[in-house]
């Protein structure tokens, strides 16, 4: 291709103007018809051209990567599955079929459950981008009002408890007071309790639980247990028939059972999964595990969370889990762990397993809360139990097995700074009890450098993704000098 350089500086002659008309129709467009965007979808309807969203070649592309779709038999002829991807994809797609219009601000909480709830939920380094668990959400939105005015209530209240704030707005509140009325409407109508109840109820028990209302949301659980009980399959039933609701109850339990300091009112029970879901294989992995010095030492029940812990941790942006199937592992590790010692009950006799089992709890809460400015919804107690566990233990332990114990308590004051509500105050005071006692734990071990701090820390349940950056953090700011 000729370049022709124009002299702008002068008048263009007719030669010149000629030369310039010549070079800007030798472009790519010469002899094409360019359609306007808004026409395009309209040609194709008229050409007959029915070419379905996600194009058969993306589909392989995933398959021969990590994430892997659920298998169907053909796009053209399973519409049904290509309308599925298109709302994760885009979830305000279709939204003529929701209850009532979105107005801008019900818009902006659907965005910000699909963005930014669904990424606490559910993270991708754990997570498959395209998970079952926001389009079975988005179904039961659309054929239930109550379940949308809740999706929407709960997300509103979600967004500000994470900005610091005490109140609930408006917009949620009429979501939320508009689903109540939507259940007793539904309740006068049908004896037995739909599934449509429990999203209510369960949403009233976690809004209390955001509040910081503990009476109320154990009363909204108690409830919820007795009508559960009372239906044929219980819990269980209800976690195969619709496990994104009970994943809420599971996870509400904990948080309750965190709060109170006393075991869970459903009890570490399984939680089978639907048989239609993609599951990945973890049993063989958490087998072969072997425990660091001191946590081979705990007890045999301790041991076996700790090594699906560390299975857990082995996962992190190697294996891409299915949504329900993450849920089920984080939740089934947090109620065993609460089921051990509740907060307020007696603990262990045993020094090592109270203070590993405070740890476990500590760090697993990291993972449920993994974005660090929303680590303040961790649980206080957990947090100030750990803390006098570790003012007791300190010298006791340390006493008689310097070396080992000292990387255990290193990666427990860790653990405890960066979920703790004064973390900023830690990164800030260099002269804090965390940081004198990671100083004299860093003597003992003769670290002097960040580079072996972190290789003590990921010899114990660590994820580089979630705790690297606070813990880097607070080592500069906060314990060097």
């Amino acid at each position: 291709m000729e370049y022709c350089f124009i002299d702008n500086n002068k008048p263009l002659d007719r030669i010149s103007q000629k030369i310039v008309r010549s070079h800007a129709m030798k472009g790519k467009n010469v002899g094409r018809t360019i359609t306007a965007r808004g026409h395009r979808g309209r040609q194709r309807e008229n050409e007959g051209d029915h070419t379905p969203i996600l194009q058969p070649e993306i589909f392989s592309e995933i398959r021969n990567g990590r994430i892997i779709l659920p298998k169907v038999s053909s796009l053209k002829s399973s519409p049904a599955a290509t309308e599925r991807i298109t709302l994760l994809r885009n979830p305000l797609y279709q939204t003529e079929l929701l209850p009532e219009p979105l107005t801008s601000s019900s818009r902006y909480l659907l965005h910000e459950f699909y963005h930014v709830i669904s990424q606490t939920l559910y993270p991708s380094i754990f997570c498959r981008q395209l998970d079952e668990a926001k389009f079975s959400w988005f179904e039961l939105m659309i054929r239930n009002p109550c379940v949308f005015h809740c999706a929407l209530g709960m997300t509103g209240a979600y967004i500000m408890t994470y900005r610091g704030h005490r109140d609930t707005s408006f917009e949620s509140i009429r979501h939320l007071v508009k689903a109540m009325s939507l259940l007793r409407h539904e309740l006068s109508a049908t004896p037995e309790p739909q599934d449509s109840s429990f999203a209510v109820i369960i949403s009233l028990a976690i809004h209390a639980n955001l509040v910081k209302s503990v009476q109320e949301c154990r009363i909204h659980l108690q409830g919820l247990k007795y009508i559960i009980e009372s239906r044929s399959g219980g819990l269980t039933g209800l976690c195969t028939r619709i496990p994104e609701i009970g994943n809420k109850i599971r996870r509400t339990d904990i948080d309750l059972a965190l709060s109170a300091g006393s075991l869970t009112l459903f009890g570490s029970q399984a939680s089978p999964l639907p048989a239609t879901l993609y599951v990945m294989p973890t049993n063989e992995r958490a087998a072969r595990v072997s425990l660091p010095s001191p946590l081979n030492d705990t007890s045999p029940y301790l041991r076996a969370m700790a090594r699906d812990i560390f299975a857990l941790c082995s996962y992190a942006g190697y294996t891409k889990f299915g949504a329900f199937q993450y849920q089920d592992i984080i939740l089934s590790i947090f109620q065993r762990l609460v089921d051990f010692s509740p907060l307020n009950g007696p603990r262990p006799q045993i020094q090592l397993d109270d203070s590993c089992q405070l740890g476990l709890l500590v760090f697993m809460s990291t993972i449920v809360h993994h974005d660090p400015q929303r680590r303040s919804v961790c649980s206080l107690l957990l947090s100030e139990t750990l803390k006098v566990r570790l003012r007791i233990s300190d010298d006791t332990l340390l006493i008689p097995h310097a070396n080992d114990y000292a990387s255990y308590f290193l990666w427990l004051f860790f653990v405890y700074a960066i979920s703790s509500p004064d973390y900023d105050s830690y990164c800030h005071d260099t002269n804090s009890s965390v940081a004198r006692s990671v100083r004299a734990l860093l003597l003992r071990l003769e670290i002097q450098s960040w580079a072996d701090v972190k290789a003590s820390l990921e010899s114990y349940p660590w994820i580089p993704a979630f705790h690297g950056d606070s813990a880097r953090r607070l080592w500069e700011q906060g314990i060097c000098m």
